[in-house]
């Protein structure tokens, strides 16, 4: 999900249940970006366009994902356009390609995924927890699909609520 290759990520995430979101937010991403970790050790010192490639698609993917996503209304979508901000973060360490940045994007990627898994998880929750009647009546899903329904939640359940705003704010950087 790194721009300018990111146009996929926010119809995607948005599109499938959520269950299905947590697993493309994670998966993938592990798996590329310790590639990518790979092929930088392997071409750094003698390729200096793939560093600077690096570099560019880590400016792109902070901009695009901290400005679009602030126009977000839609939960999947915003956590969409977070992943493209990050992945610019660990594209930035990879394109520095020192010994503490290398250390600094393997941290950073762990973290990242044990929020995001956390994340994710807690919206599962809200979800089966606020439409628990409708859904057990109708098999409709309960996926949530609106920011504002997480509105009010924090009086209802507020282990839930406290939870994901610690994620939330662990994802923004606080």
């Amino acid at each position: 999900s790194a721009a300018p290759f990111h146009n996929w990520a926010p119809d995607v995430y948005d599109g499938v249940p959520t269950i299905v979101t947590t697993w493309l937010t994670i998966m993938p991403k592990l798996s590329i970006l310790i590639l990518l970790l790979e092929v930088q050790a392997g071409v750094a010192q003698s390729f200096e366009v793939w560093t600077n490639l690096l570099l560019v698609s880590s400016l792109l993917s902070l901009v695009i994902g901290t400005v679009v996503g602030l126009a977000q209304t839609r939960i999947k979508r915003l956590l969409a356009y977070s992943t493209i901000s990050h992945v610019g973060f660990l594209l930035l360490a990879l394109g520095v390609n020192t010994e503490e940045s290398i250390e600094s994007f393997l941290f950073y990627l762990v973290q990242y995924s044990i929020t995001n898994l956390n994340a994710f998880m807690i919206i599962l929750a809200f979800g089966y927890v606020m439409h628990s009647s409708v859904s057990r009546s109708s098999g409709q899903n309960t996926d949530l699909q609106l920011i504002i329904e997480l509105a009010g939640q924090f009086r209802s359940n507020p282990i839930l609520g406290l939870s994901l705003t610690v994620c939330l704010f662990s994802m923004a950087g606080v």
